[in-house]
């Protein structure tokens, strides 16, 4: 009798078990130190999770579902129901297969016990280790229905199986299995799940685990090359540094624009490699970077709308198909993927079915770009994640313009072993003159400088910006926030960024969105005082490639104060540490700010050594706390889900604007959208991808403060298409398409006829 693994009427179960073998004899073959820092038998483990995962589905209940229709007499239909039970998960019965003692003198008790969780547990629909209390009933499966199947299963995979009852009197259950083991677990069980995925969506074996020269391109070598070819130069200080330390973790402090990201990819090396951001434009910058100006078309996109670039991607050069891509993506395929942290680092809440991310991080190079632009939670879960990433063999590189030493000092505290570079900074004349004020910026002033020069103006708060431009109106005033719907958006970071290219003068106001998310490059800077991090990024925005050495001030820096915490006043930076940048910040004021005291001020604000209110800050205390949850946290405590939305952790809604959403539909855009989303369209799928798409672009993505946040119409029905997830808001909105003007969605504003 055939035996099948899928429902598709072909897969058997020794021809899906052969193709993790395949798959799995491809792995070592692009990685064959793979796991040998932790553990030199995982890779053996590996393949013995594999070959015995599936041998439960020879059950008969199991296989009459296969077939659709009741070929095998199903002798325990009573007891079935006797116990309300459709059937025995498959993985749990696969353990009646495995012969423990066999695997203990093989593997030793740890590991063999890992073995068995990652056997029992490959599949996250459920914590199967309930079904322990059906022990009678997997008896009489076992006894009754596996042992007569067995007979008729042709698998030639392995000798001797036999099912007994003692492979599951011992039931493994991850309540009882310490930290190490659960390390040791998640690494077979995660491989298990990346083997069997790979399997199951047909990827060919070479697309598994793609080797780094696979197309004949050396990312290293085409890196050495452009540096010679188009700069007539070598690589410089920091590159050469990353370079030859890539037998290290580090953490190095290096200056914006200095060549941060080619001494990363240096670093990275042939090793299968994570190039993680804060920012998706930012990423997706990147991504184009390597993938254009190196000609590296291994690099691979990971990010919440990464399919609908690659779908954009296809559209242009038609030779790619955005779904493979897009599944190598998921299953970690690439040697190089560029990605936000949101996408690697949940398994630190050791949740089911979040193993195969660590697993993968096991044998890899991890590049955290930008630590200082994360809120303290995604700080702590970065702690907690390189530790978890160092025990389990991989490696890392934080790199950073402006490294607080309160990380640094929490990652010695927790045993995380890195080297700390020397802070490195361009040999060039200084770019910044600043001038402090303690009250509102100077609107006379910014109006002056706008006639002749480009000024740039970052405010901590979207309403405030909106404010500065309704009192600059008629001035050469544009308004850049992350208020407008995104199809705006685009427009304005075009147009900025076009703005700072070209000789033009006049008024650009904008929020923190400018800090690291565009490369842009403005004569003078007016800017609201904010933590010394944020500041130095804001700086980096203002004479960014030292055209000129200032002789009078070229940035403005006004303690407003807002948007610091101030009692119940949640804010948008912590009070000690807003009001400690301010002060270290007065000894540089009215002269040249040379780049190697930014790192010396930045040093002073977040050493608790040299600043001891940090300890007071409320960052600080909350890295702290969410720290040691999180080394608390047990295995299988947490659901996918309930992981996916703590790591985020951001109260925002999908909404579309009153005022866009009647243009649409004078248009006849609404009707047309949902006539080609109908199932009966004949839309093809990635087709209907990209629409939906098309259509988010006409939405904006607002914070809520609160989840009663009364500023903001949350409407009440989805709206476009079922599930959708957006909402139209009578909240009003402005923008002029031809002219670029206008303030964007307005908070605690409406429309006259909106009910509220």
């Amino acid at each position: 009798m055939v035996f099948y693994a899928k429902s598709d009427g072909k897969t058997t179960i020794e021809m899906h078990t052969r193709d993790l073998l395949n798959h799995l004899s491809r792995f070592l073959s692009c990685y064959p130190a793979a796991f040998v820092n932790i553990d030199s038998r995982i890779a053996a483990a590996i393949k013995v999770a594999a070959l015995y995962h599936d041998l439960g589905k020879i059950n008969t209940r199991f296989q009459n579902s296969m077939y659709k229709t009741a070929l095998l007499p199903d002798l325990l239909k009573a007891a079935y129901k006797e116990n309300q039970l459709e059937q025995i998960p498959h993985g749990v019965l696969s353990l009646a297969f495995m012969d423990i003692q066999e695997l203990n003198r093989m593997f030793g008790e740890a590991i063999t016990k890992a073995i068995r969780l990652a056997v029992c547990y490959h599949h996250d629909r459920k914590l199967v280790y309930e079904f322990k209390n059906y022990k009678t009933l997997i008896y009489e499966v076992i006894e009754k229905d596996l042992t007569r199947n067995v007979k008729e299963l042709d698998f030639t995979l392995l000798e001797y199986l036999v099912p007994v009852k003692s492979g599951i009197l011992r039931m493994p259950e991850p309540e009882r299995i310490s930290a190490e083991q659960w390390l040791i677990y998640a690494i077979i069980k995660g491989m298990l799940n990346r083997l069997d995925y790979a399997a199951s969506s047909g990827l060919e074996e070479n697309t598994f685990e793609i080797k780094h020269n696979d197309g004949g391109t050396n990312l290293p070598k085409q890196i050495r090359a452009r540096f010679a070819q188009e700069f007539k130069a070598d690589l410089n200080q920091v590159q050469r540094y990353m370079l030859n330390n890539r037998d290290k973790n580090l953490v190095v402090r290096a200056s914006t624009g200095i060549g941060k990201t080619e001494g990363a990819l240096l670093w990275i090396g042939e090793d299968k490699g994570f190039y993680t951001l804060p920012l998706k434009v930012s990423i997706n910058a990147i991504y184009d970077r390597i993938a254009s100006d190196y000609n590296y078309k291994n690099v691979r996109l990971l990010h919440s709308d990464a399919l609908t670039r690659y779908i954009d991607q296809s559209d242009k050069d038609g030779d790619t198909d955005p779904m493979v891509l897009y599944s190598q993506s998921r299953l970690f395929s690439s040697p190089l993927t560029v990605c936000t942290v949101d996408q690697l680092f949940p398994f630190v809440f050791k949740h089911n079915g979040g193993e195969q991310l660590i697993a993968t991080l096991a044998y890899s190079r991890v590049v955290i770009d930008e630590i200082q632009m994360y809120s303290s939670d995604i700080v702590a879960a970065l702690v907690c994640g390189l530790k978890l990433i160092q025990d389990a063999g991989g490696r890392f590189a934080v790199i950073t313009a402006t490294m607080p030493a309160i990380i640094t000092n929490l990652m010695k505290n927790e045993g995380i072993d890195f080297t700390l570079s020397e802070s490195f900074f361009p040999e060039s004349p200084a770019r910044h003159f600043m001038r402090l004020y303690d009250g509102e910026i100077d609107l006379e002033a910014i109006k002056r400088d706008g006639k002749d020069k480009k000024v740039l103006v970052i405010v901590n708060t979207v309403g405030k910006a909106q404010e500065l431009y309704r009192q600059l109106k008629g001035e050469n005033a544009r308004l850049l926030h992350s208020l407008f719907i995104k199809r705006h958006r685009k427009m304005l970071e075009e147009a900025i960024m076009n703005f700072s290219k070209y000789d033009e003068k006049g008024i650009w106001i904008t929020t923190q969105l400018v800090e690291a998310s565009l490369d842009i490059d403005f004569d003078v800077l007016y800017t609201e005082m904010c933590t010394g991090d944020s500041l130095l990024q804001r700086l980096g925005r203002c004479n960014r490639r030292g055209r000129t050495v200032p002789e009078k001030p070229n940035v403005f820096v006004f303690n407003t104060k807002n948007g610091r915490q101030t009692g119940s006043n949640k804010g948008i930076y912590d009070r000690v540490l807003y009001d400690v940048s301010w002060e270290m910040l007065k000894p540089y004021a009215d002269r040249l700010f040379e780049e190697k005291e930014k790192f010396a001020y930045v040093d002073s604000i977040y050493d608790e050594n040299k600043n001891k209110q940090l300890i007071d800050s409320g960052y600080y205390k909350d890295i702290v706390r969410k720290l040691e949850v999180l080394k608390n946290i047990k295995p299988f405590d947490k659901s996918k889900e309930r992981v996916q939305n703590e790591f985020r952790e951001i109260l925002s809604v999908t909404l579309m604007p009153d005022a866009v959403y009647e243009q649409l539909g004078v248009a006849d855009k609404l009707d047309e959208w949902q006539a080609r989303l109908k199932k009966d369209s004949g839309l093809a799928n990635h087709d209907k991808i990209k629409l939906k798409s098309d259509i988010q672009d006409y939405t904006v993505s607002v914070s809520l403060s609160y989840r009663n946040d009364r500023r903001v119409d949350k409407g009440a029905v989805e709206i476009i298409y079922q599930n959708s997830g957006i909402f139209r808001s009578m909240n009003e909105y402005e923008f002029d398409e031809e002219s670029l003007l206008g303030v964007g969605f307005v908070k605690g504003k409406f429309k006259p006829d909106n009910s509220l």
